[in-house]
């Protein structure tokens, strides 16, 4: 259903029937209460009690930000909007379409020119000449003539009056800036318009010229019977005649249905034009205003007459949302798709066009959402709908000769004005719900967000307890220090673990997982008031991205995902990264690089996973390092893109890692993995529109540039790629066409490419960093002093670039650049004070840490630390069973100690119990069902023997054979004869696996001291005596379940581990009996209910 919905969305529209704005001197001689009716005068009063009116007056109100839903308050902020100097308010109202056909008959001399309008579109604006505002004119001319004493010669017959008409309509025919023609004969005399044979033209004009104009026929308004007819006749006959072969002429529009008090409702109907329509096949003629209220005989005559289409326009705003949909319905039910348009009625008031968008945009969605899910259309069907009303129709009626956009070009318009604000007070979970309609096979939701350090944190809900959260309106609270925490989880100065968030879904980023039965959304975070948090990074560049919206900008981002695939082996208890097998002959855009079965498999894999989860891939192709390869991903709208680039990033990160167990790899985007080998970057493409003002905005980046590579060279190691010669955009500040030696590469108009860029930037902040310094630089009108570099600035003489305007050098070192950002009070300005504030503590903890590491130690860091797919080892089993003995109640000293162990190791590795799950390949599955079924086997036979002395335990003591019985289990679970050791089996492939490893390790080494106190507690009688036995036996299950884990971890699946906690519920309900302390005395007989939060 994406497709269809992101048509509905996205389709740029050609709006083939509108009207001019007024002047901004005569905008109050016009009622604003009109622009959801046709009412006037006295009947305007009860307007404001119209559903349309009502749901206007919401629509604007959210559109305004922080807006009043009341009809004063709404009125007051758009006065407001229309006091800011330029033409930014008209232009967001008018956002979406791609060109307007203005009837200019109407108002002329209070109203802007037709051609004043192309500065708020895409495409230039053409006429409507309107028949009966040129009979007028040509009437009126002739009368003047006769009646002047002093004109040159007087009227001799109606024959010039007619010649004249057809002069300036035969022009308008021939005149490119003219599309068609309309007529309004509907307000004048009624659509019944009778046959050309049968009107007497001179009779009907004579009384004007004689003096004896009985009838009142005014010349500035046609309503005489025979006049008004005889025009659109001439009219017809004329672009009858300009038709040429099959080829049909330019359309004739008219007026139908929907009107003032002017109009007489029952000559209103179409079906009154049916003889006109059979006598001027070859003139399309064009039911506006979809014909309402008689839809359905517009539906009629456009099924059995080739030259009829139908409009459904100016029901969008007029009508309520109900009846709408009822239009829609009602004209699909026998017009054909392809002969349906769409127009806004636009008239006067900015804000006619914007609601009309809005609206019939729900409107479709709803209806054609509706008839797919139905089956009366397959997706392509109605997308191909989509396009042909709002935009391939008019195209091609009117012979405009325009492009429909490509889906990526159309996702500049993505980000609308009017969209729902991210910042609202409550999670709307329809689009998930939607999403899991066509995903059923959906298990889990990864709620995944990007820190400062570039690590991408996950959170894992199981679907349906996502459904509820979200249902509910609520959200997941995360600790106030995640935005502070450094890739080891230290906290940077200024952060502190008081407080949370709310971890806030963007729905928009929905998308199917690199697993099966997974699902990803990118979130941000908010107050627990739901007020944007200020130094969450997306939260930021969404700012960025809505302020440039409201000065009409747009922008589309292209990135390229440079990666390199590294071999991974371990000696001296540390794992070291280098080349591999599929770095064999490796060069740029070399055939050979990708002739080994092994690189087609990976690829093949990667790029199945970028389509199941709807990546958009324009190309691939070795690049120059060993082991490295470039995927170029479409082009989208800055956040939609970034989540995607993140998607991506993840699928190739665990694809390197799983699929090949017997030599996994490390996929890595740091800068120069390899000393001796050309660096990796993350280059980004940048087009914006309109494009008029793109030098400005590249002038501002160019200014801000020192400062921001902070954000987009933002570790000490990325400042080794920064050199001469290599195609990294060099050392310089400096731009150039097609320069792949300057920072940023101009390509074509605004399309411009930033290679300042590396895979350890944080994506969010490089690109709120570049948009807003762009954007700053088109505020403050920045000038693009600096001339175009054709050469490699480093090849050039201190006067060459002094000649280019080229002064500034890239910092040399992630210091300097950290410095620059602290002096540019702009930048900082532009992209929000606290975030820098942020970012720069986040960074100086990070450079203490890399500071301590040698050059190779700290490479080698940080291609472990990166990506962003490190495996976490779950041990939330372990954590419960803990808390639960924790939890009881009456223990003694001795109680205490005999858990002291296992809770110190808890506590240090609580931090593992976030669960990032990837790939699980077949012999990792194997292995790990093995070790289970066999721990699973142990665990039964242990509780059937408890079974047997449950009722001493219950009594006061536990029996000589009892406590045989516990020794033989813990001998059993204990002595490792139910592991499987060969470490060998599948290497381990991940940090902080090898750190689970250990602390495991050490775990299993206190056992026998455990133990021990155990053995020294049985001397105490009661109560004492009972909970050792207890503590002893769930200490067993304890133990099988560390060592479990431990061998996950030496098997390389860590996240298989998870699905321990499916495979023994039953299990665990048993062994909770041993769990509850109370009133001094362990009881069998008391259960935990794992389900509760308790449990």
């Amino acid at each position: 259903m994406k497709p269809l919905i992101d048509a509905v969305r996205e389709t740029p529209i050609i709006d083939h029937h509108a009207h001019n704005l007024l002047l901004p001197s005569h905008i109050a001689s016009r009622q604003f209460l009109s622009i959801t009716t046709e009412a006037n005068g006295q009947a305007l009063e009860h307007t404001a009690s119209t559903l349309a009116h009502i749901r206007a007056v919401k629509q604007l109100a959210h559109v305004l930000d922080s807006c009043e839903p009341t009809w004063e308050a709404v009125q007051d902020r758009i006065r407001e909007e229309r006091n800011v100097a330029g033409d930014n308010w008209a232009r967001r109202c008018l956002f979406g379409i791609e060109s307007v056909l203005i009837d200019d008959g109407l108002d002329e001399d209070t109203v802007y020119p037709y051609s004043w309008h192309d500065r708020l579109v895409r495409s230039k604006c053409k006429r409507i000449v309107r028949i009966e505002k040129v009979a007028e004119e040509v009437l009126k001319k002739h009368l003047k003539q006769h009646k002047d004493p002093n004109a040159v010669r007087f009227i001799k017959s109606p024959s010039e009056v007619i010649g004249d008409f057809l002069g300036k309509i035969g022009a308008a025919i021939k005149d490119p800036e003219v599309a068609g023609f309309k007529s309004v004969i509907c307000y004048r005399t009624g659509l019944a318009i009778p046959d050309f044979g049968g009107l007497d033209f001179p009779a009907a004009i004579e009384p004007l010229f004689n003096g004896n104009n009985e009838n009142s026929i005014d010349p500035d308004r046609l309503e005489d019977e025979c006049l008004g007819p005889y025009f659109v006749h001439l009219t017809a006959r004329l672009l009858a005649q300009s038709a040429s072969g099959s080829q049909l002429s330019k359309p004739l529009q008219f007026h139908t249905g929907l009107g003032d008090n002017d109009i007489s409702l029952q000559l209103s109907s179409p079906s009154h034009l049916e003889s006109f329509i059979e006598t001027y096949p070859a003139v399309p003629v064009v039911l506006l205003h979809a014909s309402y209220p008689f839809t359905k005989e517009a539906g009629y005559l456009t099924s059995v007459y080739k030259n009829v289409f139908m409009d459904i326009g100016e029901v969008f705003p007029m009508v309520s949302q109900d009846g709408q949909e009822r239009v829609v319905r009602e004209a699909l039910e026998l017009c054909p798709t392809e002969k349906l348009m769409w127009s806004t009625d636009g008239h006067w008031f900015p804000e006619t066009f914007l609601l009309a968008v809005m609206q019939v945009r729900d409107a479709m969605e709803k209806v054609l959402t509706e008839y797919v899910l139905r089956g009366a259309l397959d997706v392509n069907q109605a997308v191909k709908a989509v396009e042909d009303i709002f935009f391939n129709t008019s195209n091609k009626l009117y012979k405009l000769g325009l492009s429909l956009p490509s889906p990526s070009q159309a996702m500049l318009q993505r980000n609308y004005p009017w969209a729902p604000s991210s910042d609202s007070k409550k999670i709307d979970p329809a689009p998930f719900i939607r999403f899991l309609s066509e995903n059923p096979s959906t298990k889990y939701l990864r709620l995944q967000w990007l820190d400062y350090t570039a690590t991408n944190r996950v959170r894992i809900l199981p679907i349906n307890h996502a459904l509820l959260l979200f249902r509910e309106g609520k959200s997941l609270g995360i600790t106030k220090a995640v935005l502070g925490l450094t890739q080891n989880d230290l906290i940077s100065p200024g952060f502190g673990a008081t407080g949370e968030y709310s971890l806030t879904p963007c729905f928009e980023s929905l998308r199917r997982g690199q697993r099966f039965g997974y699902a990803t959304v990118q979130c941000e975070f908010r107050e627990k008031t739901r007020e944007e948090v200020a130094i969450c990074p997306r939260t930021a560049l969404r700012r960025i991205v809505e302020k440039a919206a409201t000065h009409g900008l747009q922008f589309l981002i292209g990135f390229e995902i440079e990666v390199v695939f590294m071999g991974v082996s371990f000696k001296d208890g540390l794992f070291h990264y280098g080349e591999n097998a599929l770095s064999e002959g490796h060069a740029w855009s070399t055939s050979r690089a990708l002739q080994s079965n092994d690189v087609t498999t990976l690829i093949e894999a990667i790029l199945d996973a970028f389509e199941n989860s709807s990546i958009g891939l324009q190309q691939f192709h070795p690049e120059s390092s060993p082991g490295q390869y470039e995927f170029v991903l479409d082009p989208l709208p800055p956040l939609q893109a970034i989540d995607t680039l993140l998607a991506a990033r993840e699928i190739i990160s665990t694809l390197a890692a799983t699929l090949f167990p017997q030599q996994p790899l490390r996929a890595t985007f740091i800068p120069r993995p390899s000393p001796n080998a050309a660096g990796t970057g993350a280059h980004v493409h940048i087009s914006m529109a309109p494009s008029a003002n793109c030098d400005m905005f590249y002038a501002g980046v160019l200014k801000h540039l020192q400062a921001i590579v902070a954000f987009t060279y933002s570790n000490s190691l990325s400042y080794e790629r920064v050199k001469d010669g290599i195609w990294a955009g060099g050392s310089r500040v400096a731009w150039g066409t097609q320069n792949r030696e300057t920072p940023l590469r101009k390509i074509e108009d605004s399309h411009w490419e930033v290679k300042c860029v590396d895979g350890l930037a944080n994506m969010y902040l490089a690109l709120s960093a570049i948009l807003g310094a762009g954007l700053q630089g088109i505020l403050d009108r920045e000038e693009l002093i600096m001339k175009d570099c054709l050469a490699d600035p480093s090849t050039l003489s201190a006067r060459e670039l002094l000649s280019l305007g080229i002064q500034d050098n890239i910092p040399a070192n992630f210091p300097k650049a950290l410095a620059c950002l602290r002096r540019d009070e702009a930048l900082k300005g532009a992209v929000g004070r606290e975030m820098v504030d942020a970012y720069l503590a986040v960074k100086g903890k990070e450079g203490e840490i890399l500071e301590g590491m040698g050059e190779d130690k700290r490479r080698q860091w940080l291609i472990e630390s990166f990506p962003i797919n490190d495996f976490i080892a779950g041990l939330i089993l372990i954590k419960d069973i803990l808390k639960a003995l924790d939890d009881g109640t009456g223990s003694s000293t001795e109680y205490r100690g005999l858990i002291q162990e296992p809770s110190s190791r808890e506590n240090a590795l609580v931090k593992m119990t976030n669960l990032n799950l990837g790939e699980i390949q077949q012999s990792q599955h194997t292995a790990v069902e093995q070790i289970a079924a066999q721990c699973q086997n142990t665990i039964n036979e242990f509780i059937t023997r408890v079974k047997k002395y449950q009722p001493i335990l219950r009594s006061g003591g536990p029996s000589p054979a009892s406590r045989d019985s516990t020794r033989k289990t813990q001998r059993a679970l204990c002595e490792g004869a139910i592991y499987i050791n060969d470490k060998e089996r599948v290497p381990i492939a991940s940090g902080s696996r090898r750190s689970t490893v250990s602390q495991y390790r050490k775990l299993d080494e206190q056992s026998e001291e455990i133990f021990g106190q155990g053995r020294a507690l049985r001397t105490i009688q009661g109560s004492i005596q009972e909970s050792h036995n207890v503590l002893t036996e769930s200490k067993n299950i304890l133990a099988a379940h560390g060592n479990l884990f431990r061998v996950l971890n030496k098997q390389g699946d860590v996240e298989f581990g998870a699905m321990a906690f499916g495979w023994n519920i039953e299990w665990r309900e048993k062994t909770a009996e041993f769990l509850h302390w109370k009133q001094g005395r362990w009881t069998a007989t008391k259960r935990i209910d794992w389900n509760t939060e308790e449990g």
